[in-house]
């Protein structure tokens, strides 16, 4: 991408309504060394900046055809102090800080047309936006980080940080953990999502430390699921924390990113899908140079923020998926295997050119086998986002 060099994003978010996927976070211009913070939006295949050195901005959303943007340090735009939130209207940008402690905000959310923030600390984990006032939504301990939020089977869950909390309910007014089993010494969660009618947890979850599955599993809104074997860095490794970073469900498909090397056995390369039955990988290693912090879709079409390349092709820290051939290996979970401990494994092939792998074993059941389906290697990854800077 001619003149600019993505850095430190911090996350994306598709504004489907206007055809434009915002860019927030730390960005490098001019091929310099230097990093600076922005806004960018791609829109009608280029790129124009929204902001530009105003201070680390977390997230940004369009709500009611308004940009509202947010950080933990936004100092000012065109000299009138903005604090930790801002919002765009009628041209002109006005400031609308959550709290007097100003605490840096993690993540919008939309949720029946009302505008929530998840704050990493402060007076409250999150707030919601009330007659153009900011609200707290729920107490907890001070101090508590709110990373995300979700309405699920008509009740409010977060995905809280701090004071032992994993994954909490909205309950007479307070935020209280959902279960005993999910009392949090390193893991944790960060985004949550609802598909196939189960709320799926995503994060740096370790069942080593007792969580229901590895960095990934699901609530039926009774009881906990893991995902087969789940995210790991490497076969039978229960204890990483490697986990998910992002999460969006897209035409039936739950599409997540992940630096963890395997989904559910099939070797990944930072990008999962999972379809309530099989665990599918993407076709190139779009996590070549850098990681996956954040995906979004627009007009079904995947954005990520990525490395500098993929599979050898420069695209500037963020890249669209345009292959033809969406997945490139599955294999097909019929059961749930939990705290695998057995290491030998033996890879064989079938009669009808399907890869066998044996040998995967819990601690209290028989060996299992799983079944590879052999996918095209297809290059989908674009080509990257070209354009000028406006």
């Amino acid at each position: 991408m001619p003149g600019v060099q993505h850095g430190s994003e911090r996350r994306l978010y598709a504004d489907e309504a206007n055809g434009t996927v915002y860019a927030t976070g730390l960005i490098r211009f001019d091929n310099t060394t230097s990093q600076h913070s922005a806004v960018l939006a791609w829109r009608n295949n280029q790129w124009d900046t929204v902001l530009y050195d105003v201070g680390f901005i977390r997230h940004a959303v369009v709500f009611h055809d308004t940009l509202f943007i947010a950080g933990g340090s936004i100092t000012t735009i065109n000299g009138a102090p903005m604090d930790n939130m801002a919002y765009l209207h009628n041209g002109e940008w006005h400031s609308l800080r959550v709290n007097p402690s100003d605490p840096p905000v993690e993540r919008f959310r939309i949720i029946d047309d009302t505008l929530y923030v998840c704050v990493l600390g402060g007076f409250g984990p999150i707030y919601r936006l009330v007659g153009g006032t900011w609200e707290p939504f729920g107490t907890a301990e001070q101090g508590v980080w709110g990373l995300d939020i979700i309405n699920y089977q008509g009740e409010f869950y977060a995905a809280l940080n701090g004071a032992g909390f994993v994954l909490a309910k909205l309950v007479n007014g307070s935020w209280v953990n959902l279960s005993d089993s999910l009392m949090a010494n390193i893991s944790m969660a960060g985004t949550l999502v609802e598909y196939q009618g189960d709320l799926y947890v995503g994060g740096q979850l370790s069942m080593n430390e007792g969580m229901p599955g590895q960095g990934i599993f699901r609530y039926d809104g009774e009881a906990f699921h893991a995902l087969g074997s789940g995210l790991q860095t490497y076969l039978t490794n229960n204890n990483g924390w490697c986990g998910v970073q992002d999460m969006v469900v897209q035409n039936g498909l739950l599409f997540l990113s992940t630096p963890c090397n395997y989904a559910g056995g099939v070797p990944v390369n930072g990008m999962a899908i999972w379809d309530g039955t099989e665990w599918c990988s993407m076709p190139g290693d779009p996590q070549e140079t850098g990681s996956i912090s954040s995906i979004a879709f627009l007009s079904d079409t995947l954005y990520i923020k990525c490395g500098a390349t993929i599979d050898g092709e420069p695209v500037g820290g963020m890249a669209r998926f345009v292959g033809p051939v969406l997945t490139e290996e599955c294999a097909l979970v019929t059961e749930v295997p939990e705290h695998i401990t057995g290491t030998e494994l033996t890879i064989s092939t079938t009669t009808d050119h399907m890869v066998l792998i044996t040998g995967l074993r819990t601690t209290n059941t028989p060996t299992r086998s799983m079944t590879l389906k052999a996918g095209w290697w297809r290059r989908g990854w674009c080509v990257p986002l070209l354009g000028r800077r406006g």
